[in-house]
């Protein structure tokens, strides 16, 4: 079964009519009506305004967080009930080499995508906003935001290998310049993990996989600069896993060479056939687009003085697997 992931920064700490501007948001995810949604930049009052109307459109949202550093803004998960079933969200703090003086942690969601009447995939999401502003490899926050970097992509396989899922999707702005990217990305394949983890993953940044794929460009700008319409800064994110090619036969085999069993039931007792759910079954690309990009009509008085007239100064991202 397809789902379809929508990220999106919703500014909502700029002051200039944040709720209409969050209406124009909430119309967006309504109308879009996506599997699984990760915000950032949510406020109290926006997600006074989110949370029940999301929640009434079957969707079980993450709450609001605690403690003084997330005070003013943080991420917001939400997950559609009638496609996924035991869900919970888990917040995890950034390790000291990459403690936020912003506020910014990962906000993990767990969750099983009902596949058919009579079986599930789990599958965990993870939601994050990278440290903001500063020069590449020049500034404490461009540091800082490729610690955090390569400990999000790090979690993603820790994760993928602990709960024995190839299903493990990364999205947010993450305030990513390319090289900046580039460099945490080498670092992060290069990873020595416990031998004792038996299946391994490669991280792929989705708008490059399948710009790669489709011969296409790769998807534009997310974040507006009226100042500076031609500036491209493809801030906002999506990474996904897939098992190396050399780990599912080397799993498969150490499987069936050890004499131990190819099935078993896990945590939560469903049953998991290593082979099917592990060596044939990994996160496939589809599509990525953006959204956000019209402007808010109630707005459109103020284009000559606003910085922006659209719902967020960041563009939203649809991707569907």
């Amino acid at each position: 079964p397809q789902i379809t992931l929508l990220s999106f920064n919703i500014d909502g700490l700029n002051g200039f009519e944040t709720m209409l501007r969050t209406q124009a948001t909430l119309n967006i995810l309504l109308a879009e009506s996506p599997d699984i949604i990760h915000l950032q930049e949510v406020i109290h009052e926006t997600y006074s305004l989110l949370q029940p109307a999301l929640s009434a459109h079957s969707y079980l949202c993450s709450s609001v967080p605690t403690g003084p550093e997330t005070a003013k803004y943080f991420t917001m998960s939400a997950v559609k009930t009638t496609r996924f079933q035991d869900i919970h969200f888990v917040t995890e703090d950034f390790p000291p080499s990459g403690t936020s003086s912003q506020g910014r942690n990962l906000l993990i969601t767990h969750a099983r995508l009902l596949a058919s009447s009579s079986s599930s995939e789990e599958w965990i999401f993870i939601n994050t906003h990278l440290e903001s502003t500063g020069l590449p490899f020049q500034s404490p926050e461009s540091h800082t935001r490729m610690q955090q970097l390569q400990y999000s992509l790090s979690q993603m396989i820790t994760h993928a290998t602990a709960h024995r899922v190839p299903f493990v999707l990364l999205s947010g702005d993450l305030n990513l310049r390319d090289e900046e990217a580039d460099f945490v990305l080498k670092q992060v394949s290069s990873l020595s993990l416990p031998s004792s983890l038996a299946l391994k993953f490669e991280v792929h940044d989705l708008a490059l996989t399948l710009a790669a794929a489709t011969k296409h460009a790769v998807v534009a700008s997310t974040f507006y600069r009226p100042y500076q319409p031609t500036d491209q800064r493809r801030y906002d994110r999506i990474y996904f896993l897939q098992p190396t090619r050399h780990e599912q036969m080397h799993d498969k085999q150490q499987y069936s060479e050890s004499g131990r069993p190819t099935s078993s039931n896990d945590r939560n007792g469903h049953h998991t056939d290593y082979y099917t759910s592990h060596q044939h079954k990994q996160v496939v690309p589809i599509s990525l687009r953006i959204v956000g990009n019209d402007t808010v009509p109630a707005l459109s008085s103020f284009e000559e003085t606003a910085s922006y007239v659209t719902p967020s100064d960041h563009r939203g991202l649809v991707a569907v697997f």
